[in-house]
C-alpha cells in the first residue's frame, strides 16, 4: 500500500497545539516511530496530547489526539496546507467507527 504521508515538524506540531488547545506545545517530544511517520506527544494533566502526520490513516491530514488513560479520545483532523480543521476527514472516521460497531453488534446475533 502506498502511503499518502505528509511531513510533520515539531514547529508545526507546536503551532497545531497552540491553535487548537490554546496552550504552548513546547513540551512536545518526538516519539521513536518508523521513518514514514512523525509523532509528537506531551502530557497535559491526565491527558496525553499527540500530534502525528496521519500516516496510519493515510488520509493526508495531520491528527491531533487527546486521550485519557486509553478510556477515550478526541480526534481532530488538520489540513496540512491551511492548518484548519478538516471536517470531512473527521466525518469519514466517525462513519467508519459506526460501521465497525454495527458489524460487531450483528456478529453476535
Amino acid at each position: 500500500m502506498q502511503r499518502n504521508t505528509i511531513k510533520l515538524t515539531r514547529k508545526t506540531a507546536q503551532a497545531i497545539v497552540k491553535q487548537e488547545l490554546g496552550i504552548s506545545g513546547a513540551a512536545l517530544v518526538r516519539e521513536d516511530t518508523p521513518s514514514f511517520m512523525q509523532r509528537y506527544t506531551m502530557k497535559l494533566g491526565v491527558l496525553e496530547v499527540t500530534v502525528d502526520n496521519g500516516a496510519y490513516e493515510n488520509n493526508g491530514c495531520f491528527l491531533l489526539k487527546l486521550a485519557h488513560n486509553f478510556q477515550g479520545e478526541l480526534r481532530i483532523y488538520i489540513d496540512p496546507k491551511t492548518l484548519a480543521e478538516n471536517d470531512e476527514a473527521g466525518d469519514r472516521y466517525r462513519a467508519e467507527c459506526r460501521r465497525e460497531m454495527c458489524e460487531c453488534c450483528f456478529k453476535g446475533a
